[in-house]
């Protein structure tokens, strides 16, 4: 009884680890989508630009 405590205990702390995330890396990935966005958009072909959108986007 007290092995498989353990057990438990120690699966729970592993399994409530979170993954590490480069924040600097995804910044640079959603700041490239923002340039291309923006060329895309200032080109003025509005397909191209709401292809960027998510399907349920709200425009204000």
């Amino acid at each position: 009884m007290k092995n498989t405590a353990i057990l438990i205990c120690a699966f729970l702390a592993l399994s409530c680890t979170q993954k590490k995330i480069d924040t600097k890396a995804e910044g640079e990935k959603i700041m490239q989508i923002s340039r291309e966005w923006s060329q895309v958009a200032s080109t003025g072909d509005v397909e191209k630009t709401v292809d960027y959108w998510a399907e349920d986007a709200i425009l204000l």
